[in-house]
């Protein structure tokens, strides 16, 4: 009989042991590439809108959106911060535009946090958007990976990050300019999007929470 149970535990043990060192290499980073994503969770969609002003002007409307489960809460924060009518030099070159800050927070309650993705995207033929490193105000516990400046239609405008402790909170602070090509005539939306890829001890899951912006015609 005690062979029998020294059997068992071993057997366990094998399957244990390759199974923590997997996690722990995630965690850690040193394993990385893609992986498989067992579920996708999208939150319900916020919505904004304003009439298209004629000139500059300070907006400063939020728009909160919140995700919480056992294992991670959320919170995304849009604040649309100005409009810009003509405005000269980079990145709109006399083009009208909108400032749109980002702010994303994440309390990691069980398992750990993979990569996140934040950007612009879903937007028409008229308009842009543009982000770089120097529109990155604030990154707690996160590491930034890649940034896509410019992106137009389906492309996202977009930046990637991996935490440096996976298993802890973090945030990030980052700008958009959403920049229009048109003559005060088109109307424009846009969608900014949080992706969060989290293991939550048994599977990755992959959290979406969309917010869609719309700039009108008067």
């Amino acid at each position: 009989m005690p062979m029998v149970g020294n059997w068992k535990t071993s057997l366990l043990l094998s399957i244990i042991l390759p199974i923590s060192l997997f996690v722990s290499l995630r965690m850690t980073g040193i394993l990385s590439g893609p992986v498989a994503v067992s579920q996708t969770i999208t939150a319900t969609t916020l919505h904004w809108n304003m009439s298209r002003p004629m000139k500059y002007g300070i907006i400063n409307e939020e728009i909160i959106d919140l995700y919480s489960d056992k294992n991670v809460s959320i919170n995304l924060t849009l604040l649309v911060a100005s409009y810009h009518e003509n405005e000269p030099g980079a990145p709109s070159n006399g083009r009208d535009y909108v400032k749109v800050e980002v702010v994303i927070m994440a309390n990691i309650s069980k398992g750990f946090t993979h990569s996140i993705s934040a950007g612009f995207s879903e937007m028409n033929e008229y308009a842009t958007a543009f982000t770089s490193e120097s529109c990155v105000y604030r990154a707690e516990n996160l590491r930034v990976e890649r940034i896509q400046n410019w992106g137009t239609g389906e492309r996202a405008t977009s930046l990637e990050a991996t935490p440096v402790d996976s298993r802890k909170s973090w945030g990030i602070y980052i700008s958009f300019a959403w920049i229009f090509f048109d003559s005060n005539d088109e109307d424009h939306s846009a969608v900014v999007r949080l992706e969060l890829l989290h293991y939550d001890g048994v599977a990755f899951r992959e959290i979406s929470m969309p917010i869609e912006l719309k700039v009108l015609t008067p």
